[in-house]
């Protein structure tokens, strides 16, 4: 007797069981076969099939959907026979997770061959039907399915619920009247009885709602049944058939799937075609005259691409880069191994010269250890669709799909589902996630040993006890299915033939199976990375080519612009890829970068394993005496960076320098390293000392490199994609240092809504002379625009501002001219529509300033002005008062803590000078907060009060703690007690203040005095 009905996690938030339930459920019932049938979906497919056969158990596949007959709608569970029947699965799956509504039965008259069919057990449409012994209605059901599939069965299940023993006679009935054999079928959802409730909280789960809700159908008896309960249940024909189906499954055996035949305009073989376009483009490289290493090298890489049968893969890439340029749409200049390729370099995939910078082919491409190339392409994210687009109209649509990843279900997001299906608070929910770490390297089960914390709160909690138990057992689970980053595979034939498919609403189907599993069936990724960098770098482009009519050839860029070189030694990076780290900054600082290949080593060197070694790099680096030296035959080696291992291919070129091995074998000992398996290591150094002892190496000195070598494999960086990366990194600096108020306008545009980030990009491009124009009712835009050799400031960076008021404000003064007197002005804005909160915004943050009226004045007599809107008429495409005397505005006293306060709430950020920048204008002994943190001892500080916290010493004395703000940082002020009682009653929050203080600890001082500043 088999389970031939088993869901697993994969049919989402529909079992309790992993597949490693599954295989081990099958093992200790001792079964040799296990089956696996979700519910439309086939995602589990792959782990399922590697996992028995792992375990040395048959697998069987099958896959439970939902078809439509005559109104009616009924559950159908379909066994692949054979790999022929498993391709009809995925056509199926592909098809019932595509639609919105169940698949028609005509539909499924084309998939059914190769497969058994029977009625999927609990089917409450069948089961009604038969309860109400319509046994002629079901017969015809049987019949028009008998026919549709090779084999079909009567399904009999839940006999032990006295209302379906009852429906399932019926069921008998019909069958025996068309002579169709009946099979005990049992689903599966869970290992045990009581596990019912995890089904239930899983479905609540899924649907938003408390376990409790009698609207959640968890069956109670879907738990996997033994042998003896099943024979006590159903008769020994029923059981015997379940032995039957299964003798007629024979292995899934599947083609693999193979690339596309790249389309090229000539109709030549693609090896020819690739030949031909490598040489033209090397050609164009040198002007005509290439070097006769690099055609060297272009042959031996071209014969291994070939013996490999990568041509139409390298023709694939190069046609979707050649189409996105042709569109202007700006490529990353290489990204990961593939830039260690010649090829990828003269077909114009790659900007990095390989040969020139010692980047190695069998990196990326390894002749002894086949693998499939990896090439992946960066674009910018607002432009990556159409590139996927223009792959999809040359393939075919089932030929290009994403790739399916899952959300999955980790320690705090189980606890809060959790919490929330058993109604728990999230109040009280939260004061046990808090307790887990980020990250945590352990499970939820095992949290409790290593945090007592943790332990305490749910020992002493019941409720949160509850929601941790019922966590445990969910967690790991896939939520849902969400897309690849960058991952696209293409086929020659439908893809349907390899994998099912699913629509998930993108442009692309999906493909069901995840990234690890699709190599075997012959399914090659590309990578389609989006970039905002590139987006940004493309937009900067664009408006330099709009304000000064140059346009700009990133890639010719001359790469020793000393501007670069001074801009990454002050480290002002703000703004640029992969440089806007405190930790990186610092390390450019350090570092003083002189070159591009200094660019590429920061890179490299600011990651986990080598920061260990920035200290021993940048000794060597200033002074040569310092560079350690393992052997004279790895200086050349190491000269670049240090005398120390820093790239992968400064491992492989060791070994072959040293080792004597090849690169292709190197490659394939730098990967191993990574891996550390003891006995794997053992054989590569043997092979490695007797290398070294044949370039007069003794084998002590051998070993000693090898370990080194062994060190740094874990941590050493793809030199390749440092290199790349590096140039995009030198592109953007060098817009920066050359356009800078391109490069500023674009960078404030795309964190426009994050005050904390426009605060500090407005604060660099001022420290760097950019000046920016105040907000103006007459010359603002949704952007930033350049004006007058400054940016002006943008409508959208006021909050209550949205695009469609922006768009009536720009509308109304270009169809009815200049905002020009500050009455009629605010009248207009109140007849297109805006509200008085907003008005009132437009005017705190000094829109309207250049009108000649204050802020204060026209917010003090808002409302009047608001009373005239009736009296102004349009004569004349102008607006005019009809006939009244304009309001006479009283002026009122300028505030201008006030206006800084309404700019920080409007805003989110200072926009004019921060009053403690002014206060440090007028008197140079006032440290900025920036400074004073970076320092001891007695000193003046300025800024606005953030907070005041009081609080009692141990004797009982009220003392306070304030935070101090300014436009650099914040400080914490203890003011002790004696201070306190004589300034409590002064000091508030949002004043602004001169504090005397001592400062001897790294983020605080004590209060010694204080000036408060009414007006600046």
């Amino acid at each position: 007797m088999i389970h031939l009905h088993v869901r697993s996690c994969y049919s989402l938030l529909e079992s309790g069981l992993t597949i490693e339930d599954i295989i081990r459920l099958a093992q200790e019932h001792h079964q040799k076969t296990v089956v696996l049938t979700d519910h439309r979906t086939m995602y589990g497919t792959m782990e399922f099939l590697h996992a028995a056969k792992k375990a040395g158990l048959k697998p069987v596949i099958g896959l439970e959907f939902e078809i439509e007959e005559n109104g009616n709608l009924y559950s159908l569970l379909a066994i692949a026979k054979n790999g022929q029947g498993l391709q009809n699965l995925y056509q199926i799956s592909t098809w019932v997770m595509s639609h919105s509504q169940p698949m028609p039965i005509d539909v499924l008259k084309a998939f059914g061959t190769n497969l058994i069919l029977m009625n999927a057990g609990g089917d409450e449409v069948l089961e009604n039907m038969a309860y109400q012994n319509m046994v002629v209605e079901i017969a015809t059901l049987f019949q028009t399915l008998e026919q549709i599939a090779d084999s079909f069965y009567v399904a009999i299940s839940l006999q032990d619920s006295p209302r379906f023993a009852k429906s399932n006679a019926t069921l008998e009935l019909a069958a025996n009247s068309l002579d169709l054999p009946c099979v005990a079928l049992s689903r599966v959802e869970y290992e045990h009885p009581q596990d019912e409730r995890t089904l239930r909280l899983l479905r609540a789960i899924g649907q938003t709602k408390s376990m409790d809700d009698p609207t959640i159908q968890a069956r109670k008896g879907r738990y996997y049944r033994s042998k003896k309960e099943m024979a006590s249940l159903y008769s020994v024909e029923q059981l015997a058939n379940t032995d039957q189906i299964i003798d007629q499954i024979e292995d899934y055996e599947i083609p693999k799937a193979n690339l596309p035949i790249f389309p090229n305009r000539v109709g030549a073989q693609s090896d020819i075609y690739l030949k031909e376009l490598c040489i033209k483009g090397l050609k164009k490289r040198f002007n005509q005259n290439v070097p006769s290493n690099y055609w060297n090298r272009l042959q031996m890489e071209l014969d291994v691409i070939l013996s490999m049968g990568f041509s139409d893969y390298f023709l694939i890439v190069w046609d979707f880069i050649r189409e996105a340029r042709s569109r202007s749409i700006l490529v990353g200049p290489g990204r990961g191994s593939a830039a260690g390729s010649l090829v990828a370099w003269t077909l114009g995939i790659s900007h990095v010269d390989p040969v020139a910078n010692s980047l190695l082919f069998e990196r990326f491409l390894n002749p002894s250890r086949i693998s499939m190339p990896d090439i992946d392409t960066d674009f910018p994210d607002n432009r990556r669709q159409e590139i996927l687009d223009y792959v999809q109209e040359t393939y075919g649509k089932y030929h290009v799909a994403h790739i399916v990843t899952f959300s999955r279900m980790k320690s705090r997001s189980a606890l809060r589902d959790c919490a929330r299906a058993m109604n728990v608070s999230n109040r009280e929910i939260s004061q046990l996630t808090q307790l887990v770490p980020n990250n945590s390297e352990w499970k939820l089960a095992e949290l409790p040993q290593h945090n007592s914390a943790f332990k305490h709160m749910i020992e002493s909690r019941p409720r949160l006890q509850a929601v941790y138990q019922a966590a445990c057992s969910i967690e790991g689970f896939p939520r849902h299915a969400s897309l690849h980053a960058g991952g696209i595979v293409l086929a020659r034939d439908s893809i349907v033939q390899q994998a099912p498919l699913v629509d998930v609403g993108e442009h692309l189907p999906v493909v069901q199976f995840t990234m690890e599993y699709l190599e075997e069936i012959g399914l090659i990724k590309f990578d389609f990375l989006s970039l905002k960098n590139l987006t940004l770098i493309a937009s900067m482009l664009e408006v330099i080519e709009k304000q000064e009519g140059k346009k700009i050839d990133l890639l010719k860029l001359p790469l020793d612009d000393p501007k670069v070189y001074l801009l990454l030694q002050n480290a002002q990076t703000m703004g640029v890829f992969q440089l806007e780290s405190a930790g990186i900054r610092d390390l450019l600082i350090r570092y003083k970068p002189e070159k591009f290949e200094d660019i590429a080593a920061v890179l490299a060197l600011y990651r986990p394993g080598p920061m260990k070694n920035i200290d021993t790099f940048l000794k060597a680096r200033f002074n040569r005496a310092n560079q350690k030296s393992m052997h004279p035959l790895l200086d050349p080696i190491l000269k670049e960076t240090g005398g120390i291992f820093v790239y992968q291919e400064q491992i492989m070129e060791a070994a072959k320098v040293i080792g004597g091995f090849s690169l292709a074998q190197a490659d394939m000992l730098r990967k191993a390293m990574s891996k550390k398996k003891p006995e794997e290591m053992a054989k590569w150094q043997d092979q490695f000392v007797e290398g070294a002892k044949e370039k007069g190496i003794d084998s002590t000195k051998a070993q000693e490199i090898f370990g080194v070598m062994f060190e740094f494999a874990e941590y050493g960086f793809n030199k390749s994609h440092s290199y790349v990366y590096g140039l995009i990194v030198y592109q953007m600096c060098w817009l920066k240092v050359n356009y800078p108020l391109a490069f500023y306008q674009v960078l404030l545009d795309s964190c426009i809504g994050s005050g904390a980030k426009t605060n500090i990009f407005i604060q660099e491009a001022r420290s760097r002379g950019i000046s920016f124009l105040p907000f103006s009712l007459n010359h603002s835009f949704e952007t930033y625009s350049q004006q007058v050799n400054g940016l002006r400031l943008p409508f959208s960076l006021i909050q209550s501002i949205n695009r469609p008021t922006i768009e009536r404000i720009i509308q109304e003064r270009h169809e009815h001219g200049l905002y020009q007197d500050p009455c009629l002005s605010v009248i207009r804005l109140i007849h297109i529509g805006l509200t008085n909160q907003q008005v009132e915004a437009l005017i705190q943050v000094g829109t309207l300033d250049e009108l000649k009226v204050t802020r204060e004045t026209l917010i003090a007599q808002l409302e009047q002005i608001i009373s005239f809107a009736d009296l102004i008429t349009l004569e004349g495409g102008t607006w005019q008062f009809a006939g009244v005397t304009p309001p006479v505005l009283h002026k009122m006293p300028i505030n201008n803590m006030e206006r800084i306060k309404k700019e920080k709430e409007l805003l989110g950020f200072y926009i004019t000078r921060h009053p403690a920048t002014l206060l440090r204008q007028k008197n140079r002994q006032i440290l900025s907060l920036e400074s004073a943190l970076k320092q001891n001892g007695h000193m003046q500080i300025a800024g606005i009060i953030q907070s005041i916290r009081p609080q009692k010493t141990k004797k009982g004395d009220q003392m306070a703690f304030a935070t101090l703000a300014d436009d650099t940082g914040t400080l914490d002020i203890a003011i002790m007690p004696i201070q306190w009682q004589r300034v409590q009653t002064q000091l508030e929050t949002n004043k602004l203040v001169i504090l005397q203080v001592n400062k001897n600890r790294p983020d605080s001082a004590i209060f010694n005095g204080m000036q408060i500043i009414d007006v600046i």
